[in-house]
C-alpha cells in the first residue's frame, strides 16, 4: 500500500503546488453523473487510479489498487497527503519536484508521464507507466487524477531483447569459427569476428571496403553470382566452397548462412568453418575406396561396377563385352619363404607389367591377394586372345625382388557376355564365368588361358556340396574359434582377443573363413553360425577373467555380418550370450565392417542403439576401406576406429603413408574413439602405428590366431618381448 501512495505523492505534489494559486477551503464538489459514469469505467480497470481533491486527500482509489496491494479501496479514501511525504522515496519525490509537474500546473489539460515500479502483495515486482493529468478546471472532476498502467511483460521483453542481442555479439564476437555479416544488396560485409580476420589474413577496416566475391577465387565467382541469385540463396544449409585467404592460399570451407535484419539493413550472417584438412582426407579415403591401395590399381569395387556400366552400354548398343580373370601361379610359395613384404613388391612389379599390356578405354583392377581382372569393351575374340597371350608372356620373364630373381607364371580366364534369348547375362554371371575358367586354365597345366565353356559350370556343383557340408558343420562340431590378441601399444600388454572362426572340414581340413563366410552369408547360415560363435567367444573369455590371475579385465572382440544386423532377435542374442557367461556388458565388443554401416543406416542405427544401451562396447573394422562422408563416426555410437592394415603396410618412412595414417588416429580421436592398428607384421610397421598416436595394435608380430588352448598357454606363460612398446 505504501508504495502505490509513494506514487501517488506525486500526483499531490503537484496539487500542492497548485493550492498555492487558489484559496484554501474550497470544498469537493458534488459528484455529477459524468463522475459516477468515470467511476463506473474504472471499475473494471486493471490500471492503478487515484483521485486527489484540492486539499490533498485522496477522494478515490480504484478496485485493482486492493487487488495488487491488499486491503479494500475504501481504506484509502480521505489519507492526507501530507501523512504520506515522510514516506515517499527520493526518486519519486525527486521527479515531483522536476519541471514536467511543473508544466502540468501551469495548464489545465495539461498531463505528465513517468515509470516506475513496486512489490505488490506478494512479493513480485511489477513495472508500471504513470500519467498524471489536471482536471482541477473539470467541473465533473476538480482533481488530480494518476493514471499507473502494469508494463511489467514489456519490460521483460525489451530485457530479453537487451539480453538476446548481448549474447549474440558475445557468440560472434568469441566465436572460434570465424563469422561475418553482409548486406544482401551489394555483398558488402558489414561486420567480421576476430576468427574471420585471422584465417583470411585481412583487417577489419579492408574487410570493410570488400564484398563477398573478394574472398573467393576467380574461377569460384560465378557460381557464387548463381547462388546468391537463387530465391533460397540466403537461406543456406550446410554447403562446402572454395575461399582464397589475402595471402592466396586456398581453403575449402563449409559455410552456413541465415538471413536476418542487421542494424536495419536486409543481411545474411555466415559460419565459416576450415575443412581442408577434412576435405583431403575424404578425397584420399575415397580414392582408397575404389583402389587397390599397394598397386594402385582399381580394386573389386570399383571393377564391378565398371562391369556394370559396360554391359548397359552393351544392351544399347550391341557391343561386345570381355572380361578375363588372373591368377597367379605358385605366388603363395613366395609369401611362405620370403615373407610378405617381398610378397607386396613382387605383386606392384606384376600390376606395373599388367598395366603395360593395356588399351586405352580398358581396365585392369586387382580384385585381392594375387588375383586381378580385365575389361575389354568393343574387342574381338581375336583381340581378347591376344592381349591374354601378352599378359602371360610379360607375367613369365623373370622379377627382381630384394636382390633375388623370381620366377612366376599367370592362368588367365576369358569370358564373353553371350546374350541368353535377348538378355546379356548379369554382372556376377559374367565374372564368375570368366573364373570358372581360370580355374579351368589351372587344372590343365597353368601358365595359359582358357575360354569359357558352359560346361564348367559344373563348378557350381562343387559349391552345392560345400553349402551342403556347411549346413551340417556346426551340428557336427567342426566349426573352431580361434583368438588373436589384442594389445595395448604403450606396455605391449595382452588386454583382449578378437575371436576368428575357422571350419576343421573332415576331408579339406581346415578352411580359411574367405571361402566360407561368402556362403554362410548367402544362404542365411552366418546367424545360427554367428551366434554359436558369439555364445563361445563370452564363455571363454569368462573362464579366462576367472581362472588366470591378472587378466579379470580381459576383452573379446567378435565379427558381426549384416544378416545378424537384420535379424530381429539379435540384440536379445547378444544379452543373452553376455549374462550366460557372467560377463559385464563392455567386457564384450562387437566389431562391424565400414561398408555395412552404408547398406540400411536407419535399421543399423537402430539396432547398434540399442547394443549400446545394454553395455557392449562397438568397433568399425577395416576403416578406410569403404567410402562415406564420415557422417556415420557421429551418427553411430561407436567406441573402436580398426585401421585397415593397408594404412599400416608400406616403404618404412614413407611420408605420404604415414601422414595419412595419423589423420586417420587424430579423426578418431576427435570421434572420442579408440584406435586400433590391424596387421602389424614386422618392427618398422610397429614404429609407424606408434608414431601415428594409436592406442592398440594386431597382428602377426605380436601372434598369430591361436586356439583356446594356446591362447590359455599364451597368458599363463608370457613369452618374453622382443621389441620395445611405443
Amino acid at each position: 500500500m505504501i508504495a502505490l501512495l509513494l506514487v501517488m505523492t506525486v500526483a499531490v505534489m503537484v496539487l500542492s503546488a497548485w493550492k498555492r494559486h487558489r484559496p484554501r477551503g474550497a470544498a469537493i464538489e458534488s459528484r455529477d453523473d459524468s463522475r459516477f459514469r468515470f467511476e463506473t469505467l474504472v471499475e473494471r480497470s486493471s490500471d492503478l487510479i487515484a483521485v486527489l481533491d484540492c486539499d490533498g486527500r485522496i477522494a478515490y482509489v480504484s478496485p485493482s489498487v486492493g487487488k495488487v496491494l491488499g486491503g479494500n479501496a475504501d481504506d484509502y479514501v480521505g489519507l492526507d497527503w501530507r501523512a504520506l511525504a515522510a514516506t515517499t522515496s527520493s526518486p519519486v519525490a525527486a521527479a515531483a519536484d522536476s519541471a514536467i509537474f511543473d508544466r502540468v500546473l501551469s495548464s489545465p489539460g495539461q498531463s505528465a508521464a513517468f515509470d516506475y515500479s513496486l512489490s505488490d502483495r506478494h512479493g513480485n515486482e511489477h513495472h508500471y507507466e504513470a500519467v498524471v493529468t489536471n482536471l482541477l478546471d473539470e467541473p465533473s472532476m476538480r482533481g488530480i487524477v494518476l493514471n499507473s498502467r502494469d508494463i511489467t511483460e514489456r519490460v521483460h521483453l525489451e530485457r530479453e531483447s537487451r539480453d538476446s542481442e548481448e549474447s549474440f555479439r558475445m557468440l560472434f564476437d568469441d566465436n572460434p569459427y570465424p563469422m561475418w555479416v553482409f548486406e544482401n544488396a551489394s555483398h558488402q560485409f558489414l561486420q567480421v569476428n576476430d576468427a574471420a580476420c585471422q584465417q583470411y589474413g585481412y583487417s577489419r577496416e579492408e574487410f570493410a571496403d570488400m564484398t563477398i566475391f573478394d574472398i573467393r577465387p576467380p574461377d569460384g565467382r560465378t557460381e557464387l553470382r548463381h547462388f546468391l541469385h537463387k530465391r533460397d540463396a540466403t537461406r543456406s544449409g550446410p554447403a562446402v566452397r572454395c575461399h582464397r585467404t589475402k595471402d592466396g592460399r586456398r581453403l575449402d570451407v563449409e559455410v552456413r548462412a541465415h538471413q536476418l535484419t542487421f542494424e536495419g539493413q536486409d543481411a545474411t550472417l555466415v559460419l565459416a568453418q576450415d575443412v581442408t584438412e577434412r576435405q583431403r582426407l575424404e578425397t584420399a579415403l575415397e580414392h582408397r575406396a575404389f583402389h587397390d591401395p599397394l598397386t594402385e590399381l582399381p580394386n573389386r569395387a570399383l571393377f564391378r561396377d565398371r562391369v556394370q556400366h559396360a554391359l548397359e552400354t552393351a544392351r544399347r548398343s550391341d557391343g561386345e563385352v570381355w572380361v578375363m580373370s588372373l591368377d597367379l601361379d605358385g605366388f603363395k610359395t613366395v609369401n611362405d619363404t620370403l615373407g610378405h613384404a617381398a610378397g607386396d613388391e613382387l605383386l606392384e612389379g606384376v600390376a606395373r607389367r599388367l598395366q603395360r599390356c593395356m588399351r586405352s578405354g580398358d581396365t585392369i583392377a586387382r580384385m585381392g591377394g594375387d588375383e586381378f581382372a580385365v575389361l575389354l569393351e568393343n574387342a574381338s575374340s581375336d583381340a581378347a586372345a591376344a592381349l591374354a597371350s601378352r599378359l602371360l608372356d610379360e607375367v613369365r620373364d623373370p622379377f627382381t625382388v630384394r636382390g633375388q630373381e623370381i620366377f612366376l607364371t599367370v592362368s588367365v580366364g576369358i569370358a564373353k557376355a553371350q546374350p541368353v534369348g535377348d538378355e546379356l547375362p548379369t554382372r556376377t554371371q559374367l565374372l564368375g564365368d570368366a573364373d570358372l575358367a581360370m580355374y579351368r586354365a589351372k587344372e590343365t597345366g597353368r601358365d595359359r588361358f582358357a575360354v569359357f565353356e558352359p560346361q564348367m559350370r559344373s563348378r557350381i556343383t562343387q559349391r552345392l556340396t560345400l553349402q551342403t557340408d556347411l549346413q551340417h558343420a556346426l551340428a557336427r562340431d567342426q566349426l573352431r574359434v580361434y583368438y588373436q590378441p589384442t594389445v595395448r601399444l604403450d606396455t605391449l600388454e595382452i588386454v583382449g582377443f578378437e575371436a576368428l572362426l575357422r571350419w576343421a572340414h573332415p576331408e579339406r581340413g581346415l578352411i580359411p573363413p574367405s571361402e566360407f563366410i561368402p556362403l554362410a552369408e548367402d544362404t542365411g547360415l552366418i546367424v545360427p553360425i554367428g551366434s554359436w560363435v558369439l555364445h563361445e567367444a563370452c564363455r571363454q573369455l569368462a573362464h579366462w577373467r576367472r581362472t588366470i590371475e591378472g587378466y579379470s579385465h580381459l576383452g573379446i572382440a567378435v565379427n558381426v555380418s549384416g544378416r545378424q544386423l537384420q535379424d530381429a532377435p539379435f540384440v536379445l542374442n547378444v544379452r543373452e550370450a553376455v549374462e550366460l557367461a557372467g560377463l559385464d556388458p563392455d567386457a564384450v565388443t562387437l566389431e562391424i565392417t565400414e561398408s555395412l554401416l552404408l547398406d540400411d543406416a536407419d535399421a543399423i542405427a537402430n539396432q547398434l542403439h540399442e547394443l549400446k544401451a545394454f553395455g557392449v562396447r562397438l568397433a568399425i573394422d577395416d576403416f578406410g576401406t569403404g567410402y562415406s562422408s564420415l557422417s556415420y563416426l557421429s551418427r553411430f555410437p561407436l567406441d573402436v576406429m580398426k585401421i585397415d592394415k593397408s594404412f599400416v603396410v608400406g616403404t618404412p618412412g614413407s611420408v605420404d603413408r604415414q601422414a595419412m595414417l595419423r589423420s586417420i588416429v587424430n579423426m578418431g580421436r576427435s570421434f572420442h574413439l579408440s584406435t586400433l592398428g590391424e596387421g602389424i607384421e614386422t618392427t618398422a610397421e610397429l614404429e609407424r602405428v606408434c608414431a601415428s598416436g594409436c592406442d592398440l595394435g594386431q597382428g602377426f608380430l605380436f601372434d598369430r590366431p591361436l586356439t583356446a588352448d594356446e591362447a590359455t598357454t599364451r597368458l599363463a606363460n608370457l613369452r618374453p618381448v622382443r621389441f620395445a612398446p611405443c
